[in-house]
């Protein structure tokens, strides 16, 4: 959502500076009471690659902001996920592991596990993982 924000205030400012453009130009047309603009002499593929240098300079241009663009929103959008990873993870985590427990205890898992730590000092062999074995021997 920020980035749509920023991308809409670019938008606005180049929309602004636009209509300046053409305010500015059309009233120094209107009102110029200097002398009579000379025509230019020039070929059309002299003005051909003008308009072409022109275009190749606003392509650039525009590539280079939606560049920034892309940066800053990959940015904000890692950010925004991990943000919200953590927060669904930090509301479902308690129910979750609240409902395992009750099914363990249905199931006699919770009571014949707590049972095996009590009295034998900690879990049986065959709940051990390989990497548990590894480090004991």
């Amino acid at each position: 959502m920020r980035a749509i924000y920023e991308l809409l205030k670019i938008t606005i400012g180049v929309a602004a500076g636009a209509g300046l453009v053409v305010f500015l130009n059309v009233n120094l047309h209107l009102f110029d009471g200097g002398p009579a603009i000379k025509p230019v002499e020039m070929s059309y593929a002299d003005l051909a690659a003008i308009n072409l240098t022109v275009a190749t300079v606003v392509l650039g241009a525009v590539a280079l902001i939606v560049g920034v663009v892309a940066v800053f929103g990959f940015q904000i959008i890692r950010t925004e996920s991990v943000s919200n990873a953590e927060l669904r993870v930090l509301k479902e985590m308690p129910g979750m592991v609240e409902r395992e427990l009750h099914r363990m205890e249905n199931n006699g898992q919770l009571t014949s596990a707590m049972e095996r730590a009590i009295y034998s000092g900690g879990s049986s062999d065959e709940d051990k993982s390989q990497g548990q074995a590894a480090y004991e021997e």
